[in-house]
């Protein structure tokens, strides 16, 4: 279990720019489809996953850039 975990924290780490730039890009069509749907449990649904998922994305890229000396 433990060796899983290592593995799951390395790929993490080497990947997290990219995991973060993907979360970021579905956080975006999330939020923008979200305003095109009218069914309100259904837009506050999308709605909610987008703004996560952006938020998601956007501390994977800033731990992805603090690793790598930036901010």
């Amino acid at each position: 279990m433990k060796a899983l975990l290592q593995k799951t924290g390395a790929f993490l780490t080497r990947n997290s720019k990219i995991i973060g730039q993907a979360a970021l890009v579905l956080g975006v069509i999330s939020f923008i489809g979200s305003l095109f749907i009218s069914t309100p449990n259904a837009k506050d649904n999308l709605l909610l996953i987008g703004l996560a998922s952006i938020l998601a994305g956007v501390i994977f890229i800033y731990k992805a850039m603090k690793g790598q000396g930036g901010y």
